[in-house]
């Protein structure tokens, strides 16, 4: 090894791995001593295991970050959408995209609530439709919002396409985010069957007449869940997405343009957009 790789070796080692700025992260918003030590412990966990330790398992693990108590997965990697949500806001750049008041909000892929503890926040009197379709994160959904008494929550287990009918979620094994399927899977996988929906057959079942905001992160699944909302685009006056590659994203900005919606911002793989037609209470 000659100096300029002896070099390039030692700032490889010393460069900050993203899990460990990840940790430093949640170490600083950890709430108290405890919880400190909580998130020193379940660090250590996977390096244990690396090690041939053994660890005793744990269906969910819980912390408290900056007054918000969270279940999530027993590894760090679930709460990498915190980080996204809380800290760096990539859905809330542009202040008419934080809901206030009584507003609506569809949170479209809803994971385990990040966002709907966010959004619900600063509701008052307003109402959250929450889909999430995977068991497991539907789970620990269902404990955040009722650890942070979160008000007004409608926590749906489906996911939401183009047509209602039986799908197949594959599930990844680390962060727990998952991707539609609509063929039957083969055998073996962390595959789920599970119920789709549409936005306009929800819309019509629960009597919704305006959704002023509406989130989406649906692991490139976008085109699906707008194609089933016709009806629903009419009455939305704001849609943030995180999208999933420049071509999914020049298909859904020609999609939401034939049907009145202008693009207002893009930051860090998140879309703005905003309804420019009137939008009333149906």
């Amino acid at each position: 090894m000659n100096s300029d790789q002896a070099v390039k070796y030692v700032r490889r080692l010393l460069r900050p791995r993203r899990w460990l700025r990840n940790a430093i992260l949640y170490f600083w918003h950890a709430d108290g001593f405890r919880n400190k030590a909580k998130l020193i412990t379940y660090s250590l966990v996977p390096l244990l295991r690396k090690a041939g330790f053994r660890t005793p398992p744990a269906s969910d693990w819980t912390i408290r970050l900056k007054g918000l108590d969270i279940h999530f997965a027993p590894n760090l990697a679930e709460l990498i959408t915190y980080r996204e949500i809380f800290v760096s806001r990539v859905y809330q750049r542009l202040p008419d995209f934080r809901p206030t008041g009584p507003a609506v909000v569809f949170d479209v892929g809803a994971n385990i609530g990040f966002y709907t503890l966010q959004a619900g926040a600063s509701l008052a009197g307003g109402t959250i439709y929450a889909f999430e379709p995977n068991p497991e994160a539907y789970s620990k959904l269902m404990k955040n919002v009722e650890a942070n008494r979160v008000k007004n929550v409608h926590l749906l287990p489906y996911a939401v396409g183009s047509k209602q009918g039986r799908v197949w979620l594959r599930r990844a094994e680390r962060t727990g985010l998952g991707s539609v399927e609509e063929s039957a899977p083969e055998a073996g996988g962390a595959r789920v069957e599970v119920e789709m929906v549409t936005l306009d057959g929800m819309v019509e079942k629960h009597s919704v007449t305006r959704i002023d905001l509406m989130k989406i992160d649906v692991e490139g699944h976008e085109e699906a869940v707008l194609a089933g909302g016709e009806r629903t685009l009419g009455m939305t006056r704001r849609i943030v997405m995180e999208y999933h590659g420049p071509e999914i994203l020049e298909r859904v900005r020609k999609f939401l343009s034939d049907r009145g919606f202008r693009e207002v911002l893009e930051y860090r793989g998140h879309a703005y957009f905003v309804n420019a037609r009137p939008v009333g209470d149906g």
